[in-house]
């Protein structure tokens, strides 16, 4: 059972539960096969909406001078689905993490329930965790 599964079957909605519960969002970087993505998910059965997220540094991305946070997903997300999940590619890990001195990436994220209650959160994360991880660069190389 995949954790989507789990999630929706430990999660019912009962009308009069309802205000009782808001939005989860969480941001989190990913290594995969050598590259680096930024996995945004709703892991509640709510909808968020007007989501906006802001970075604490400048992070370039698609091995140019782009900066992630000039992508409009991070200022212009009106709806984001319940057991929503959306995977950005950010680069190759090498590239990617090769440009941090500062390895402390924080995001700040504000969003709002269908119920038009805002809310606020802060997440902390330290991509040097990343930097002396093994990496399988094709996993189906000798399929």
């Amino acid at each position: 059972m995949s954790k989507v599964q789990k999630l929706q079957k430990n999660i019912s909605l009962k009308e009069d539960q309802s205000d009782d519960l808001s939005p989860y969002l969480c941001v989190d970087f990913v290594l995969k096969h050598g590259f680096v993505f930024l996995l945004i998910r709703n892991l509640s059965a709510l909808a968020a909406t007007q989501v906006q997220m802001t970075f604490n540094q400048h992070i370039r991305i698609l091995e140019s001078s782009k900066s992630l946070a000039d992508l409009s997903i991070f200022s212009k997300l009106a709806y984001l689905a319940p057991l929503k999940e959306i995977e950005v590619y950010l680069d190759p890990a090498e590239l990617f993490l090769s440009q941090f001195k500062d390895t402390v990436v924080v995001i700040n994220i504000t969003y709002t329930s269908e119920r038009e209650k805002r809310f606020k959160k802060t997440i902390t994360h330290d991509l040097a965790i990343y930097r002396d991880l093994p990496i399988l660069l094709n996993p189906h190389q000798n399929e």
